[in-house]
């Protein structure tokens, strides 16, 4: 612990990484411990400073909810890149299944309800990963497509334990995603198809993550600028 609380950071300063808040008591929390004992919550000095920014401008607005990060970067990186996505070294600069995760990347989990519908920090699942919410009908259906080409795409979805009692919030995910949507902070952003139509984001722009990724509709991916 001592390790990851002094030495890493020393050296992850060099890479111009820094950790995001470990604390659950400020705007900004991690879904779980484990992303920041496994050092999987650093970011570029200016992307923390941007997300804490976003994180507080949301909260100031809905003060009953929370920003939730999950994997962001790992705290070095070995590979020069020109465009800044280039996949680093497996289990040395990245972890399954976020290679490219370089440094100013960050998922970041929706919003979800209790069934009394307060709102709550949990997701439906202890890591994030796996709190799919599956396409309604007449929802365009993304994994109906990319479960038949990539056995990984729902894999967390089909398999890590499930609360259904924590259901997602509509109005608020939408808010969320909107919020970062149009910062000037933030480079793009990914989220499954069914999910932009249900929050009515078509307008929007967003990129493509296609089906050699996992799904997108248990959280959305943020690339800072």
């Amino acid at each position: 612990m001592i390790f990851n609380l002094l030495i890493i950071p020393l050296i992850a300063s060099a890479f111009n990484r820094v950790p995001l808040p470990f604390s659950k008591s400020g705007n900004l929390i991690p879904v779980t411990y484990w992303t920041c004992i496994f050092n999987r919550h650093y970011i570029t000095r200016e992307g923390k400073e941007s997300l804490l920014t976003l994180s507080d401008g949301f909260v100031a607005q809905y003060p009953e909810c929370k920003v939730k990060y999950m994997d962001c970067n790992f705290p070095f990186r070995f590979i020069e890149s020109k465009n800044g996505n280039t996949s680093g070294i497996p289990f040395v600069e990245g972890l399954f299944p976020h290679f490219s995760h370089v440094g100013n990347k960050a998922d970041v989990a929706l919003v979800y309800h209790d069934e009394t519908n307060k709102l709550v920090t949990e997701t439906p699942t202890a890591i994030g990963y796996g709190s799919s919410v599956n396409p309604l009908p007449g929802e365009s259906c993304m994994p109906c497509k990319c479960d038949k080409k990539n056995a990984f795409y729902s894999f967390m979805f089909r398999n890590l334990p499930y609360d259904d009692a924590i259901q997602l919030d509509v109005d608020k995910s939408s808010k969320l995603v909107r919020h970062f949507l149009t910062a000037p902070q933030v480079r793009y952003t990914l989220l499954e198809q069914h999910l932009r139509e249900r929050f009515r984001l078509k307008r929007f722009h967003f990129a493509s993550h296609g089906c050699k990724t996992v799904r997108h509709d248990d959280h959305f991916h943020i690339e800072l600028r």
